[in-house]
């Protein structure tokens, strides 16, 4: 490696940096999670709820919780009645989107006026986190 070489180096490092830093402070500032506004279809189990998205049905998995299954009667019952109420077909709520599962479905926070739809599932016990 000559002489000429190591400033030439150390210059090309210094830019790619610079380069760097300035783009993970602009992604910093972009909202982390996409939000979209939906329209509740169906209200799948007490973690999965069927919402319009692009003029499609799409299932979303509930971020961070798991209901009971449906063999846990009258659990799973009682999971899938307290998110009825809280999400009545027609109701529009905003989708803030995770990840995607193994099954294919979004994983995602529904929020209705700001509160994650979970919440209260988490405070009356007929979910887990």
């Amino acid at each position: 490696m000559t002489s000429l070489s190591i400033p030439r180096l150390l210059l090309s490092g210094a830019i790619l940096s610079a380069t760097l830093s300035a783009t993970l402070s602009s992604a910093a500032r972009a909202e982390p999670h996409p939000r979209q506004a939906v329209m509740v279809l169906a209200i799948n189990n007490g973690q999965e709820v069927l919402v319009d998205l692009g003029d499609q049905g799409r299932a979303v998995r509930l971020a961070c919780v798991q209901a009971p299954l449906a063999q846990q009667q009258p659990w799973s019952r009682l999971a899938i009645q307290q998110l009825q109420r809280l999400l009545p077909v027609g109701s529009e709520v905003v989708l803030e989107l995770r990840a995607r599962d193994v099954y294919g479905r979004l994983v995602a926070r529904l929020l209705m006026q700001d509160n994650d739809v979970a919440q209260p599932l988490l405070l009356q016990g007929v979910v887990f986190a």
